[in-house]
Parts: C-alpha cells; structure tokens; sequence
C-alpha cells in the first residue's frame, strides 16, 4: 500500500529538469531501481534510499495514471460531442482515432509493440457496433414510417366515411359522432 508523500521527499526536491530525467529513466527507459538509485546519486548527487525512490516512483505512477485517464476522459468528451453534431456513419472513424490513441499510449508509456491483431479485432468489433447502431436507427425510422402512414390511412378513412354519410350526420348528436370517430380510429 502507498504512503502519502512526505513533505521533505528528496526526490521531489529535485529540479525539473532532473526529475523529468529520473521519470525517463524509470518509466520509458524502464530500467531498474538499483541502476536508477545509482545514476541519480552520479548525476544529481541525490542521497535519497533505494526504497524511497521504489515508493516516489509508485506514487508518480498513480499520478500519471490520473493525467492519462483525466485526459482519456477529456478526450473522449470531445469525441461524444462531436459525435451528436456528426451522422452515425462517421461514428466509425471516430471510434478508431480513439483505439488508435489507446495503442499508441499502451506503445508509449509501457514500452509494448503495438498489436496490429488486436487492433483489427478491436476495428472489426466496432465496425459491427456501428452496423447495429445504424440499422437500430433505419428501424426506428421505418416504424415512424408505418405509424405515420397508418395515422394517415385512419383520417383518410374517418373523412370518406364523413362525406359518404352527410345525411346520416344530421341527426347525431357531437357524442354519436365522437364515438364514431373513436371505433374508426380503433380499426
């Protein structure tokens, strides 16, 4: 389990520069702690411990977790607004700028190749997403279509009856003629 940082950390004290040096050496080089506890004390003269760098490299892990997923979800914001402005067939597109940022991140901070497997897969998989998405959207517009049409045929059908009977409406009372209405619309 993580401790909080102690305020006196020597390895935050160190410059900038310097600890942009150390993350590149722990996190993108991704070389041991001895050999990083031994170059900081060559080039930096820190007197930090071995085990004290193992935990402010934990807890600078936990942070920069935090900046990826705060700027994955920044980013993914982004994406979803412009998806309500595009329409769903642009939505593919989208989602592979996304997996494509994902592989490149995964290549970046964890020193792995790329997958180009898993990315197809990943592709495939959100190509059949966005095919159902698309049909689901052509369904809903086919069954507005049909209720549409059927509300049309039902006031065709309710205004020939009218003009077929005039003589009939004579004498009906608004109540006769509601329920009339009610049992056409019902067919």
């Amino acid at each position: 389990m993580n401790k909080k940082t102690r305020a006196d950390c020597i390895w935050d004290k160190l410059a900038p520069e310097q600890l942009v040096e150390l993350e590149r050496w722990l996190f993108e080089e991704n070389i041991a702690f001895r050999d990083a506890h031994e170059r900081a004390r060559r080039h930096f003269n820190a007197p930090g411990s071995l085990e004290s760098l193992r935990g402010w490299y934990h807890r600078t892990a936990q942070r920069r977790m935090i900046e990826i997923v705060s700027l994955s979800a920044e980013g993914a914001g982004a994406v979803v607004k412009q998806m309500g402005r595009k329409a769903a067939e642009q939505y593919y597109e989208a989602l592979l700028g996304m997996i494509g940022q994902g592989a490149f991140r995964k290549a970046v901070e964890r020193g792995e190749d790329i997958d180009l497997e898993s990315l197809k897969e990943l592709a495939e998989l959100t190509q059949v997403g966005l095919k159902a998405h698309v049909e689901m959207r052509q369904l809903r517009l086919k069954m507005r279509d049909l209720a549409l049409k059927a509300e049309m045929y039902r006031d065709r059908k309710a205004a020939l009856a009218k003009q077929a009977a005039p003589p009939l409406q004579a004498g009906l009372t608004d109540e006769m003629l509601e329920e009339i209405e009610r049992e056409l619309k019902l067919m």
